[in-house]
């Protein structure tokens, strides 16, 4: 602005001094005072210029050697955390950890449950096992005991005490074979009993007559006699089974009832004291049927009777509680 006023000043000058007659020396010497002052102000222009560009260059020198200094120098150590930030990470690692040992501890209940399962399992499978094996041997040692009976009962048409000994010892054992299995396992193994006991009665009577021919009427006699009591021995095998399917179907509607396996051993040991109990009437039954020959038949007949009663009467009491319970 100051450079632009002495301008106009000096131009006014000029136009004044044109118009004004002057003397020559005078507009020569206003001349040359214009011309020493432009040349003043190109010399401060040019100064003030030459300033700001040392000004830009020491500017510029300055900050390459700062970042020269800051690339040079070692970074600075990092601050150290504070207590809050150090809490929270504490607290963070704490509750990670015992997370950590939860999941564990869970993992290694589960895997212990898994391996107690797997050894009650195979408990399981291999008294299972067992018994399945153990159920053809004892339907095979009955039926030995049926033949040997039969063998014994072709010497006389009367059943003596060591054939009614043989015949409750068949009875047993087939009882004893049978009540650990299931409900239709049990009347099959019976049949097969009574179909092989029947067989082998068969071979010895057949036996007997190709070895004395003279006797074969009497052996045919006998073996049909042999057959009649066969015949009342199966069912009173059947009678005495019943109660013990009754007893099966039983412990079946409990267990679907509550579902508690707790309940099977106090079940199995029932059914145990049902089978010694039928063992011991099947027993005595037998030795009551040797001392008194005349009435055999007649008890049998009895027997059989008063166990299909209380058979009716187990079925017709045990039935509505079963289908009450399904």
């Amino acid at each position: 602005m100051a450079a632009t006023l002495q301008h106009l000043r000096l131009l006014l000058l000029l136009l004044l001094l044109l118009h004004q007659p002057m003397k020559k020396y005078e507009r020569l010497l206003l001349l040359q005072q214009h011309g020493v002052q432009q040349q003043q102000q190109q010399q401060q222009q040019h100064r003030h210029h030459h300033e700001e560009v040392r000004e830009a260059a020491a500017a510029a020198a300055a900050r390459r050697a700062a970042a020269a200094a800051a690339a040079a120098a070692p970074p600075p150590p990092p601050s150290p955390p504070k207590k809050e930030e150090f809490r929270s990470s504490s607290s963070n690692n704490s509750i990670g950890s015992s997370s950590s040992s939860r999941d564990r501890d869970r993992d290694s209940l589960q895997q212990r449950q898994w391996l107690v399962e797997q050894v009650q399992w195979r408990a399981f499978s291999r008294s299972a096992a067992a018994s399945a094996a153990a159920a053809p041997a004892a339907a095979a040692a009955a039926a030995a005991a049926g033949a040997a009976a039969a063998g014994a009962a072709t010497d006389s048409p009367v059943l003596s005490p060591a054939s009614a000994a043989a015949t409750a010892a068949a009875t047993a054992a087939a009882t004893a074979s049978a009540a650990p299995s299931e409900l239709a396992s049990a009347s099959q193994r019976q049949e097969h009993t009574a179909a092989a006991a029947a067989a082998a009665a068969n071979s010895a009577a057949a036996a007997a007559a190709a070895a004395d021919p003279a006797g074969w009427r009497r052996s045919w006699q006998v073996l049909l006699k042999d057959k009649s009591t066969l015949q009342q021995q199966q069912q009173q095998q059947q009678t005495l089974l019943l109660p013990l399917l009754l007893l099966q179907i039983q412990r079946d509607g409990e267990e679907k009832l509550h579902g508690e396996t707790a309940a099977a051993p106090v079940t199995a040991a029932a059914a145990a004291a049902a089978i010694a109990a039928a063992t011991t009437t099947t027993t005595a039954a037998a030795a009551a049927a040797a001392a008194t020959t005349t009435t055999a038949a007649a008890a049998a007949a009895v027997t059989t009777a008063a166990a299909a009663a209380a058979a009716a009467r187990c079925a017709a009491a045990i039935l509505p509680q079963l289908m009450h319970h399904q």
